[in-house]
């Protein structure tokens, strides 16, 4: 067994691991632990009501529209929530009636269809919950964001040479938004960091090609783009080398060099031929 560390550690640091799933929040985080691992965890990010500033877990306050809902104390399962801004308060039962409500809203998207047409339906769940139920950055949010970051320029019908301008800014502002909040709670040489460096390097890639060819973009701008492409390639096959085999991550790995190739290919035409 290989033991490695995804962030430098300094002498006299706690050393940790996780356990559960990272795109979940502390109550369902913690929940899991005490059940499968049977210990209460109390790690930084589960001591946090925000979750170490990512509001992973908050609620829109419904009472004053303008503040989130956090709970008071994260370790007890029973603590109240109360809003940022206008100290309204939730009990534990009315947040657990909420969560599981929206649960079971997902459950229902994710059954009733099939892969490629999981990407409107998870966009409206987004549309219809961000900033208004949820805080943005809420698991519940985020775990759609991660499958739309993938299946965007994957599946029939959203491949990426058939994706719009818009579908890519749209996977590219997905990627982004998640690598905000995997920097904070999932940082380093992690392995969905990984993927979703991957996944933003294809929708920056494409839309710097369009823009150029629609001379929205000039030759130096297209180069800058490609060589950020390069770069998150380089990133992200760092990571992506660390994972089994015959892994899908691997795979992915094993791409990386001749995926930066064909960008300097395309560099080399469009950026030495103009």
């Amino acid at each position: 067994m290989t033991v490695r560390a995804s962030v430098p550690i300094k002498k006299g640091d706690k050393i940790s691991t996780i356990y559960t799933h990272t795109l979940e929040g502390t109550l369902r985080r913690r929940s899991n632990l005490r059940e499968s691992k049977f210990f209460d965890c109390t790690c930084k990010r589960c001591t946090d009501p925000t979750e170490l500033g990512t509001y992973f877990s908050a609620l829109k306050c419904s009472n004053c529209n303008s503040g989130y809902q956090l709970p008071n104390n994260p370790l007890d399962i029973n603590s109240v929530w109360g809003c940022s801004h206008c100290l309204y308060i939730l009990a534990a039962e009315e947040v657990e009636k909420l969560l599981k409500s929206l649960e079971a809203e997902m459950e229902v998207i994710s059954e009733s269809a099939k892969t490629s047409g999981l990407i409107p339906p998870l966009e409206n769940f987004i549309s219809r919950h961000s900033g208004i139920t949820l805080h943005p950055n809420h698991y519940l949010l985020m775990k759609p964001v991660h499958t739309l970051s993938e299946l965007y320029g994957r599946v029939r019908g959203w491949y990426i040479d058939d994706l719009s301008l818009d579908i890519l800014m749209r996977k590219e502002h997905h990627c982004l938004h998640l690598l905000s909040t995997i920097d904070v709670i999932d940082p380093g040489l992690s392995r969905l960091r990984g993927v979703t460096l991957y996944e933003l390097h294809a929708a920056i890639f494409f839309i710097a090609r369009m823009k150029f060819e629609k001379q929205e973009i000039c030759v130096e701008e297209l180069k800058q783009k490609l060589e950020k492409v390069i770069c998150l390639l380089n990133q992200a096959e760092e990571i992506l080398l660390f994972d089994p085999p015959n892994s899908t991550e691997a795979i992915i790995a094993a791409s990386i060099p001749q995926s930066i190739e064909g960008v300097k290919v395309v560099m080399n035409h469009f950026c030495f031929n103009c």
